[in-house]
């Protein structure tokens, strides 16, 4: 039993590490999508909402600090190269407050990391109360978790098409920005991406960052994994028909 529970933790433990790196792949592409609405919720939000998210699912295993330092750790690194996509960082709010003396400034922007902390907690308490699924609702999470070649043998087709729709709209879209520039790109994750780390890096991370979301939102409900690999793999290949013919 002992042992069963040791696997178990472990296989939770893998599908929290990659939450955690999707979260914080993700997060700085959220908050430059934010900060075209409001600068505050783009530092509020995201890093929030994450960490909450990823306690939900794993519980046991993904504490709120390690989740919150990995996602702080990322945005701290990019904004060392020179390459975070948003004008809002909490990093760079508590850093220049601590610099200028504006202590005020530095604890109510580090504030922000604390409430994610918090509601990571929260999340972690409630989900040890209750649990996130019924009992009729069958999700395909832990085989994605613990066998993932289970789960590409059987969505093969499903996979296929969502790579074979992805890999379309990401050459077209590449093709369509070396001609015409990010700016003139309308997904906003595409464009920020490829603004920071240039076309040939950025578009395919951002592909990959979106792919990697799409397998585990399918993931979630296993009735309708197949239907939505299927249909965003349509979407996708009349995205890059639509780069290609100029649609829109």
């Amino acid at each position: 039993m002992a042992r069963r529970r040791d696997r178990h933790g472990l296989h939770e433990g893998c599908l929290a590490g990659l939450l955690i790196a999707l979260a914080a792949m993700g997060q700085p592409i959220l908050t430059a999508m934010l900060s075209e609405w409001s600068h505050t919720a783009a530092l509020i939000a995201p890093s929030i909402a994450c960490v909450t998210l990823i306690c939900l699912i794993c519980p046991d295993t993904a504490l709120p600090i390690l989740s919150v330092l990995s996602i702080y750790a990322v945005e701290f690194a990019l904004l060392g190269m020179g390459k975070y996509p948003a004008g809002a960082s909490i990093v760079r709010e508590v850093f220049l407050g601590a610099v200028e003396g504006d202590w005020g400034r530095a604890a109510s922007w580090g504030g922000v990391p604390a409430a994610a902390v918090a509601m990571g907690g929260v999340a972690v308490m409630a989900r040890r109360r209750m649990p996130l699924w019924g009992k009729r609702f069958r999700t395909n999470l832990r085989i994605l978790d613990r066998r993932p070649l289970r789960f590409v043998r059987a969505y093969r087709w499903g996979l296929l098409a969502l790579l074979f729709g992805l890999v379309l709209d990401t050459v077209t879209t590449m093709r369509f920005m070396y001609r015409w520039g990010p700016s003139a790109e309308l997904h906003p994750a595409m464009q920020i991406m490829a603004r920071q780390l240039g076309v040939t890096l950025g578009v395919p991370v951002a592909s990959a960052v979106r792919a990697a979301f799409v397998v585990f939102v399918a993931a979630i409900w296993r009735p309708w994994t197949r239907p939505i690999l299927y249909v965003t793999g349509v979407l996708y290949t009349l995205a890059a028909a639509s780069n290609h013919f100029g649609w829109l």
